[in-house]
């Protein structure tokens, strides 16, 4: 993982020892040689208040204004009739910022 792909919001897990995820705060945080990133999961797509429901049977979340879709294992970010493919949960936070301006927030 490199800096340049990291913003202050974004999730990460400290090191591979460290259970939790921690939230980038300060750029002065990032040394990205102990850094490593949270593989995108249904779970953190509910945490960012992801709307679920099952088409052709495979489960589809509505980020407003946005669906991901989970499908043999890859997870696609659709843009109009386009998708991008997207591995990690800074990904999503970085994709969303771009197109929405706005920070996607975990919900409690």
């Amino acid at each position: 993982m490199e800096a340049k792909e990291l913003r202050i919001g974004n999730w990460v897990y400290p090191d591979m020892s460290y259970p939790d995820p921690v939230k980038v705060c300060s750029k002065d945080f990032i040394n990205t040689e102990h850094l490593n990133p949270i593989p995108l999961s249904e779970k953190w797509l509910l945490k960012f208040d992801g709307n679920c429901t099952i088409m052709k049977g495979y489960p589809i979340y509505f980020l407003n204004p946005f669906n991901i879709e989970f499908y043999e294992l890859k997870c696609l970010f659709y843009i109009g009739n386009r998708s991008v493919k997207i591995k990690h949960v800074h990904e999503l936070q970085n994709l969303y910022y771009a197109l929405t301006n706005q920070e996607l927030t975990i919900k409690y």
